[in-house]
């Protein structure tokens, strides 16, 4: 999509980490740029990737990506996604200031979701030593707070066990090592059992969460189409619905052990999730053949 040409100037006795928007300025659809719970100012985004940060239902399309589980090619952080710029309200970057405050916000709501098992914004933003309507200034609403979280968990988890480069001679041994990584990744991750098993939201933190895990299913097919075209996984079979059975399962199997007291042996773990993707994916067989 075309890039967005207009750049709201900050208004005098604005914050620097929020920009209000001039009422003429307009997005190339020709619609005004404007938040629709603060008519008039501008909603501003982060530089992390596109998902990040937004509040309202965007598009988000995978760009094409061909050889970043092979490759490593792509560094951590660089998203394969971009914005339908006509859903976009801003897109400036947050100053560094802006930026460390609203990694704080976001910390605070990852320990107050573990410890208590709900975001609350007034407790959020007490644990984070800000007053009580910052939050709200960088997020929106309560929803909007828990969607960044859960946005900003699978970036992490995207970037450590997705994108990253998988050392191995054929695509079973970067499949092996990918596998360690993710297991090893959401063992240590504090978020990930609530994550994964039992964190609730409204339709916006569900919309959020399906909308990440369709990204995550995305990337995989692109692994399976490399393994396909490697021989290493079964030909002929659609690498989407073969990514989403495998994503599927493994999520399944990780949110069960994750709330076990105590927690299975990881190598376990490892190995069961290993058999069952190997024939999820035909692998098994392709490497008996």
């Amino acid at each position: 999509p075309p890039a967005l040409s207009h750049r709201p100037p900050p208004a005098r006795g604005v914050r620097g980490d929020l920009l209000r928007s001039a009422p003429s300025q307009r997005s190339p659809s020709n619609q005004p740029l404007r938040s629709p719970s603060k008519p008039g100012r501008f909603i501003v985004t982060t530089s992390r990737p596109p998902w990040h940060g937004v509040h309202r239902r965007d598009s988000i399309e995978p760009r094409a990506h061909q050889g970043v589980h092979q490759t490593g090619a792509t560094s951590p952080g660089a998203w394969p996604f971009e914005l339908n710029s006509t859903n976009l309200w801003s897109v400036e970057p947050l100053t560094e200031r802006a930026a460390t405050t609203r990694r704080r916000i976001l910390e605070a709501a990852g320990a107050e979701l573990i410890e208590t098992g709900d975001v609350e914004v007034a407790a959020v933003a007490r644990r984070a030593g800000l007053s009580a309507g910052l939050p709200y200034r960088y997020f929106g609403t309560r929803s909007g707070l828990m969607s960044a979280l859960l946005a900003d968990f699978y970036e992490r988890l995207v970037t450590e066990t997705v994108l990253g480069h998988f050392d191995g001679r054929t695509w079973l041994e970067r499949w092996r090592a990918q596998l360690t990584r993710w297991v090893d990744w959401v063992y240590d991750e504090p978020l990930a059992p609530v994550v994964l098993g039992r964190m609730v939201g409204d339709a916006q933190v569900a919309a959020m969460e399906a909308r990440c895990a369709r990204q995550v299913i995305a990337l995989g097919a692109e692994h399976v189409a490399a393994g396909q075209a490697e021989g290493a996984v079964t030909r002929g079979r659609d690498p989407g619905l073969m990514s989403a059975s495998v994503v599927g399962g493994m999520r399944s199997i990780l949110a069960v052990v994750l709330d076990q007291d105590p927690r299975p042996d990881r190598a376990a773990v490892l190995q069961e999730i290993w058999e069952f993707t190997t024939a999820a994916l035909g692998a098994a067989r392709v490497e008996a053949s």
